[in-house]
């Protein structure tokens, strides 16, 4: 037996295949194979957010309402520098805090 297909699934659902592999005496295969090759051919582009805070122009959430409901999170993107001004855009359903904390939805 095979158990894959683990690539968007939660720690909790990997926990569980595991655990099921385990009992059958399956193999795994976690999925990654894909997405490490088109990391290594093309690499991904990464940065702080003190990086965000002090570069961006426009922000872009989509879909991120868990991330937007952590204080700390927003808090570390606001800047009081005159210099910066930034517009926020937030992709999610209209009166949600994903579009309270946005310029735009």
């Amino acid at each position: 037996p095979l158990v894959t297909g683990f690539s968007q699934t939660s720690t909790d659902t990997q926990r569980a295949a595991v655990a099921l592999a385990d009992q059958t005496g399956a193999s795994i295969d976690t999925g990654a194979t894909a997405v490490t090759r088109a990391l290594q051919q093309v690499g991904e582009a990464t940065c702080t957010l003190g990086e965000v805070r002090s570069r961006a122009d426009l922000i872009i959430y989509w879909g991120a309402a868990d991330l937007l409901s952590n204080a700390r999170h927003r808090q570390s993107l606001v800047t009081t520098s005159p210099e910066i001004t930034r517009k926020t855009v937030a992709m999610g359903e209209a009166g949600s805090l994903v579009s309270d904390f946005a310029d735009e939805c």
